[in-house]
């Protein structure tokens, strides 16, 4: 379906062509041509009255009828073809019907994809919170549509996380004009954030990210640069992630193998998980802020669920087991002294 913007393209500059060929615009600006339309005119002018003379002088004689030249030449142009003819009929027909089935097939590819990641992400979450979706007869999945291009999940009854919040935000498939917009400019993907604040009152900030979005990032959140530096972890050395922490001894804390492991087989589809306690995105104590892409076009539903699997253990790690390191707490402090 990637191809239906280019051939809607393709025709809309056939058409603007076919336009212009049938207009002949150097002739409206020749001053060569209207000069001679002008003259030819006159002289025109000019024999009819003569003419109009001569039958004065001698008026018995008779002037034979004009012939229909019209008619002549009417009959001897060549029969105009039906597409020919009706070709920009046709161009206006295509463009509205090429609107109209994309618009239907963008709805029922996004929601398809949606649904795909619920119900995969259902089996997993039912084992952690005792709230998913919200169901009813004609939504099983229990997802909740925003937009045509957006849709939310809610899960809730966790022993360590107070909520979790999926906002999937697709591809706007629906809108012709947008994805061919996107298609020549932009290399759009399907993106997921997930939002859990975690039942923890210890002050911590870590940003795990993709090196291109680091300077968005740091510009966006101004306290990211007083707070956190890159951490040299020795499995995410040959991945496009980096890793921020306060202290080194921040990522020894918290950061088991298992979730290094994670981490590297995350790398394409991570592309930011943030811990905050400086209320960027609510007014809980402590938020976990990830933003995951998805590729519509490949095995996307067990990068999610690994996702997933990361951000459970990381909350359930932080809120069970996290004790501010002594080497990092004075730089804890100085931070947090100098952000009030």
């Amino acid at each position: 379906m990637k191809i239906l913007p280019l051939l809607f393209t393709l025709v809309l500059l056939l058409g603007t062509l076919k336009a212009l060929e049938e207009t002949d615009i150097d002739s409206l600006f020749d001053d060569e041509n209207f000069d001679e339309d002008y003259e030819s005119e006159h002289q025109i002018f000019d024999t009819e009255s003569d003419q109009r003379h001569k039958q004065e002088e001698i008026p018995s004689q008779e002037i034979p009828p004009k012939k229909d030249t019209k008619q002549e030449n009417t009959s001897k142009e060549e029969p105009i073809g039906y597409f020919k003819k009706f070709f920009f009929d046709f161009l206006i027909l295509f463009s509205v019907s090429s609107y109209g089935f994309n618009y239907i097939w963008g709805v029922y590819k996004n929601r398809k994809i949606a649904l795909d990641i619920a119900i995969q992400s259902k089996g997993f979450l039912t084992k952690h919170f005792t709230t998913c979706g919200r169901e009813s007869e004609d939504n099983e999945a229990g997802l909740e549509l925003d937009h045509s291009h957006q849709f939310e999940y809610y899960c809730n009854g966790n022993k360590y996380t107070h909520y979790l919040y999926i906002s999937i935000f697709l591809k706007r498939r629906q809108d012709l004009f947008t994805m061919m917009f996107r298609t020549f400019c932009f290399a759009e993907k399907d993106r997921i954030w997930i939002e859990a604040p975690i039942k923890c009152e210890k002050p911590l900030e870590f940003l795990l990210i993709q090196n291109k979005e680091t300077t968005d990032a740091f510009e966006s959140m101004e306290h990211l640069k007083r707070f956190i530096q890159p951490d040299k972890v020795s499995k995410l050395k040959n991945t496009s992630l980096t890793l921020f922490v306060e202290h080194s001894a921040i990522t020894e804390e918290i950061f088991t193998d298992e979730m290094l492991d994670l981490i590297q087989q995350l790398e394409k589809s991570i592309v930011t998980l943030h811990v905050t306690d400086q209320l960027c995105y609510n007014n809980y104590s402590l938020c976990l802020k990830a933003q995951v892409a998805i590729f519509a076009s490949r095995d996307y539903k067990m990068p999610i669920l690994k996702t997933l699997e990361l951000i459970m253990l990381l909350a359930t790690r932080i809120s069970k087991n996290y004790k501010i390191p002594q080497r990092a707490s004075k730089v804890i402090k100085e931070h947090r002294k100098d952000s009030k």
